[in-house]
C-alpha cells in the first residue's frame, strides 16, 4: 500500500516510519532525490527548513540513465552521459545554494 501511494503521489512525499519511535525522535539526514523540476526544489526547500530545525544533514541525490531513449536522436553515449551528469551537478549545486544561508549540511 505505501508503495503504490508514494509512487502515485502527485506532489513529493515525505515516508516515516514512526512505530516504535520516541515522541522526541529527529532524523539526522534526509535523503532529497531530485529531478531537477519546480516540486523538487520545493520539496528540497522543505527537507533544508526540516533539516536547519532539528541539525539533520541533506543527502541530495539526482540519478542519470545512460541508456539512449527511444526516439531520441543518436549521440555518443559517453558524451550523452557527460551531458546528463554537467546537467545533474549544476541541478545539484543550485539546490545547494539554498541550503547555505540555512547552514544545512549538504
Amino acid at each position: 500500500l505505501l508503495d503504490a501511494l508514494v509512487r502515485g503521489a502527485p506532489c513529493p512525499t515525505l515516508v516515516v516510519r514512526a512505530h516504535g519511535l520516541p515522541e522526541a525522535w529527529r532524523p539526522t539526514r534526509l535523503l532529497v532525490p531530485s529531478n531537477g523540476g519546480p516540486a523538487a526544489r520545493r520539496a528540497a526547500e522543505l527537507a533544508f527548513a526540516m533539516a536547519a530545525a532539528c541539525g539533520a544533514e541533506v543527502l541530495l541525490l539526482q540519478a542519470v540513465d545512460p541508456t539512449p531513449a527511444w526516439g531520441s536522436r543518436q549521440e555518443e553515449p559517453q558524451r550523452r552521459l557527460a551531458r546528463q551528469k554537467a546537467l545533474a551537478r549544476d541541478g545539484l549545486d543550485a539546490l545547494r545554494k539554498l541550503a547555505a544561508p540555512l547552514g544545512v549540511s549538504v
